[in-house]
């Protein structure tokens, strides 16, 4: 969409990314009967033995601001906790710095982008009681304040004790690939960004 001349445009994006999101493919798209004929059948081979086992569950971004803040979230991992957080290593996308230092929530000037910040309260929710145990820090918000930012937030998940790959403090950090050791299993998570 062209949403920087054309009005309709704007309020066109602004509703349908905002108040109504899409849940279908639009008309005549072919994504619907794309997706019909995948098939999801993963099933292993007869004769196959699991000698060891790993779960992994895994979720999308975790960007607390606006509304998404403590008050309002004490029940935010109730509905899925049995099989989201119950898995050897559940991930997800940290989407904004933690940095106590900087304004919690959103911060945008006219004509600038947003500026996210989510607060050490709002994160330890997610590892404590999401059972978050990786997170994901390379994205498009991962440097919205800065080293200054960048440097807190890799503080906080040091102090938590969590696994994370994405950002790093030097070019050594950036270079090593994180290895994680679960049941015996060895799994490598990579998170890069532009």
């Amino acid at each position: 969409y062209d949403i920087a001349n054309n009005n309709f445009e704007k309020l066109k994006w602004v509703y349908r990314h905002w108040f109504n999101q899409l849940e279908v493919a639009e008309k005549e798209s072919g994504l619907e009967e794309f997706f019909r004929k995948q098939i999801l059948d993963f099933s292993l081979p007869e004769e196959f033995q699991v000698e060891k086992k790993v779960s992994l569950s895994s979720g999308g971004d975790l960007l607390a601001v606006d509304v998404l803040i403590p008050e309002n979230t004490p029940h935010l991992f109730d509905g899925i906790r049995d099989f989201y957080s119950s898995a050897d290593i559940v991930c997800a996308n940290l989407e904004s710095p933690v940095d106590k230092n900087k304004p919690i929530g959103r911060t945008q000037l006219p004509g600038q982008p947003a500026k996210m910040n989510t607060s050490e309260e709002m994160f330890q929710r997610f590892y404590k009681e999401g059972g978050i145990n990786y997170f994901s820090t390379a994205n498009n918000h991962s440097f919205d304040w800065g080293e200054d930012g960048l440097f807190a937030t890799l503080d906080v998940l040091k102090n938590s004790g969590v696994y994370h790959s994405g950002t790093n403090r030097s070019l050594k950090g950036q270079e090593d690939v994180l290895i994680i050791e679960k049941n015996g299993v060895k799994i490598v998570m990579l998170s890069y960004t532009f």
